[in-house]
């Protein structure tokens, strides 16, 4: 089947066709199929989805499976160009038994399939990025949403982000995550936008930074807005029911170091129960 078997790819917003994907997709290779035939690789240079088949991981933890089957977690890599076809290059592999092994995968903003590595130029070895030392490190401290948040949301003080101004004291300023509890229940994805809670973000680099976006507000809209928050809630997107629901108590704790982490750390299951967390909907009209 040829590109845009299941949409117009050169028409249609990326989402969209991403949105056709995962609506028809049945498993991971179903997905890779369809999104093969469905989508364009996405943007100017490599695009990698992280696919997880949650009924499957779902069905390994029910029957305390120490291995996941194969087929639950799929990595899939694009990139445009005008070899392999005319619309560029697609590759995926089975990381199951990774997953399985490591406890985790880790992505970033580098091509790690060597078809697509190839394709894109690249000649030293994976991985180049410097957050893979720090993901290898910390990643096995992550066993429930408030520390994987606590992890990325991790920076040490003086550390340039790539929206940032110089040495302003950010960190991840966009976080997404689920976990199989949430999937499971409501079907949604935290997300947080902000700077860190960890490492030292003082109240004075809070100040700067606010100052920072009011400055660019004026500049790009030539007059002063409203003044920004720059630290928001945590918010839990439930997309099977039209609606956003924002944490009013049962937030994960930011306050908490990773580096300060162990095995024996509590291993407390965060509820996603709307009555426990207190949460307030906004229904959209």
């Amino acid at each position: 089947m040829q590109p845009g078997r299941f949409g117009t790819p050169e028409f249609t917003p990326d989402f969209i066709r991403i949105m056709i994907v995962v609506a028809l997709a049945h498993d991971t290779s179903s997905w890779k199929d369809i999104m093969e035939t469905c989508d364009l690789p996405s943007g100017t240079y490599n695009s990698q989805w992280i696919v997880v088949d949650y009924q499957k991981a779902k069905e390994a933890v029910d029957d305390k499976l120490n291995q996941l089957p194969d087929g639950t977690v799929l990595v899939m890599e694009g990139a445009p160009g005008a070899e392999e076809n005319e619309y560029g290059v697609f590759e995926s592999r089975d990381m199951s038994d990774h997953v399985s092994q490591s406890g985790h995968y880790a992505g970033f903003n580098e091509a790690m399939l060597p078809t697509t590595r190839r394709h894109l130029g690249y000649d030293s070895p994976y991985p180049q990025d410097e957050r893979y030392g720090v993901f290898q490190q910390l990643a096995p401290m992550v066993h429930n949403v408030a520390t994987m948040y606590s992890v990325m949301q991790f920076n040490e003080p003086g550390n340039r982000g790539s929206i940032a101004p110089l040495n302003a004291e950010d960190g991840g300023a966009d976080v997404k995550i689920t976990n199989l509890a949430t999937m499971k229940e409501k079907g949604g994805t935290w997300a947080y936008s902000g700077p860190p809670r960890v490492g030292g973000y003082e109240v004075d680099a809070k100040a700067r930074r606010d100052e920072y976006v009011q400055q660019e507000m004026a500049y790009y809209f030539e007059a002063p807005q409203a003044r920004p928050s720059w630290e928001f809630p945590l918010v839990l997107f439930v997309a099977q029911d039209q609606r956003m629901c924002v944490s009013k108590r049962c937030q994960p704790d930011f306050v908490t170091d990773p580096r300060e982490l162990n095995a024996s750390s509590p291993r407390v299951s965060m509820s996603m129960n709307g009555d426990d967390c207190h949460y307030l909907c906004v229904e959209e009209e």
